[in-house]
């Protein structure tokens, strides 16, 4: 009896695929009953963040489910394809869900967690997405090389010769 495997890779997508559509239907039935609200992503704030090749990073995402967290999903895209099938190496991954308490409204989070920033992640977009029956938010971000030790000089400079004159 020959047995076919299919990779962990492929079933992680496809997996999530099946829970948003599961989770869609159900949340749109309970929806005719509830008050609900969509999903808003609360953090990141900015779509630009700054990274320094070599080092690790961590980006939170925090999101306000609007809806009861068991029927919201949040994830994190790299150029429009799951984390997992984008570095199968697991250079970049996801952290587990949490759910937590902030002034008195549940959040849910997701990080999306660097071993090490390449050269090549500055030329990347990612895109965390929270989604449920109620809808859909989503924020891209986009890494800023810091400023170089020339650059912060002349802009101490600049900003020295401003004080001056003000004098």
């Amino acid at each position: 009896m020959q047995q076919t495997h299919t990779s962990a890779v492929f079933q992680s997508p496809c997996r999530t695929l099946f829970v948003i559509l599961l989770v869609s239907h159900c949340c749109l039935m309970a929806s005719a009953v509830l008050d609900v609200k969509r999903p808003r992503i609360v953090q990141p704030q900015s779509s630009k963040i700054r990274a320094s090749t070599g080092k690790p990073l961590v980006i939170p995402c925090k999101a306000d489910p609007g809806f009861p967290d068991d029927f919201t999903l949040i994830y994190w895209l790299v150029n429009r394809t799951f984390i997992e099938t984008a570095y199968p190496d697991g250079r970049i991954q996801q952290s587990e869900e949490k759910n937590f308490i902030k002034d008195g409204s549940v959040l849910i989070q997701r990080d999306l967690i660097f071993k090490e920033v390449t050269q090549k992640d500055f030329s990347v977009s990612y895109t965390c997405v929270v989604t449920s029956a109620t809808g859909i938010d989503k924020k891209k971000v986009l890494f800023l090389k810091p400023a170089s030790k020339d650059k912060q000089r002349q802009s101490n400079k600049s900003r020295k010769r401003r004080s001056k004159k003000q004098l």
